[in-house]
């Protein structure tokens, strides 16, 4: 493969889905062995959220499945061995591309520039008999699907994945990270490259007030006295019923290589969906501190942020029947108004060897 293709390929395979845009991603291509090397960027990404990498992970999955996707309308397979389960030095994949006349089915590859997060209110109409379809026939790699949309199922998920930004509001380290991510101008976006871009969060002018006076801890302290961050969850809980239903990944592994399949899926998922005309946004906040929780107990949440977070995650298990420790992935999903704005990619560096 020329490196250009391979360049072209890789400015839209970084169009991938991360936690809070944090593209924790590096290439180094080998002209003469003509192999891709993908490597993790482990301080990238919350390190709170981000539970051994198990985030970043999902990130790479969908960066892989774009560079599938996409070395296919090249004419090339991809052919993608995964490293993570026993990589010391970050390694997660190498990709070799073979020329070919006969490529795997590549119809999503053209919605991967559209698709992106939308944090808007969806119509809350159910998923038609084809959309269901079409979303549930997607090649799950071993990892269960399950849909939830009637109006009772929606009100106790919304309800439950707002719980994380109440705690994050709450906890000094998670806002700290949180509102260090945010930026506030276009131009402040474009220098950094990553993060959140304010205006995909969908804040009506008064929530942007209140948001920024929150970005100050000892301002924030204050409103926490005030229970204020009970009242933001409640309302970001109305945000989040205005779908068509909530999908639930699940899956039985907590191995890197699970991880990083579950973000192939997911990005299929997205993809079918931007396909269809709908809108997605991922809410597994609750799962990740959920998992640190579990396994790190001494873990600085006190007790009520705890079992906040507790309940939340159990209440999610409980609406979809599902066994406690196999919950991977939550999003809502409908049709909704194009967002305000989109998260800026970086154009990725490719170290040649």
């Amino acid at each position: 493969m020329e490196t250009n293709i391979l360049v072209t390929i890789l400015q839209q395979a970084v169009q991938a889905p991360s936690g809070d845009n944090s593209q924790p991603w590096h290439f180094v291509w080998s002209e003469k062995d003509q192999v891709l090397s993908l490597y993790n960027l482990p301080n990238n990404d919350n390190p709170i959220f981000n539970y051994q990498q198990r985030g970043s992970h999902i990130a790479h999955g969908a960066l892989l499945e774009n560079i599938r996707l996409l070395a296919g309308t090249a004419g090339y397979r991809a052919e993608i061995e995964l490293r993570a389960d026993s990589a010391r030095d970050n390694l997660v994949a190498k990709t070799r591309f073979i020329e070919t006349s006969k490529v795997e089915n590549t119809f999503l590859a053209p919605y991967i520039d559209q698709r992106n997060t939308n944090r808007k209110p969806y119509q809350t109409r159910p998923l038609t008999a084809i959309e269901r379809e079409a979303l549930l026939k997607v090649n799950t790699e071993g990892i269960t699907l399950t849909l939830e949309q009637t109006e009772g199922s929606k009100e106790q998920l919304a309800r439950a994945v707002s719980t994380a930004e109440r705690v994050m509001l709450q906890y000094k380290p998670l806002h700290d990270y949180f509102f260090d991510m945010i930026r506030w101008t276009g131009a402040q976006e474009q220098k950094k490259g990553n993060g959140l871009y304010v205006k995909t969060m969908e804040l009506l002018p008064p929530q942007l007030l209140i948001f920024k006076l929150y970005s100050f801890w000892p301002i924030a302290r204050i409103l926490n006295r005030l229970n204020l961050p009970a009242f933001i969850a409640k309302e970001n809980a109305k945000i989040y019923k205005q779908a068509s239903a909530f999908i639930l990944f699940t899956n039985a592994e907590h191995t890197p290589e699970s991880y990083i399949k579950l973000g192939s899926v997911l990005q299929r998922v997205w993809l079918t969906a931007t396909s269809l005309g709908l809108s997605m946004q991922p809410v597994a906040g609750v799962v990740y501190l959920y998992q640190r929780l579990v396994n790190e107990p001494n873990t600085s949440l006190n007790s009520n942020q705890s079992q906040l977070v507790i309940g939340a995650y159990e209440n999610i298990a409980n609406v979809f029947k599902t066994p406690v420790d196999s919950l991977r992935m939550l999003v809502r999903i409908g049709q909704g108004e194009p967002p305000s704005a989109r998260a800026r990619k970086q154009i990725p560096a490719i170290e040649i060897i």
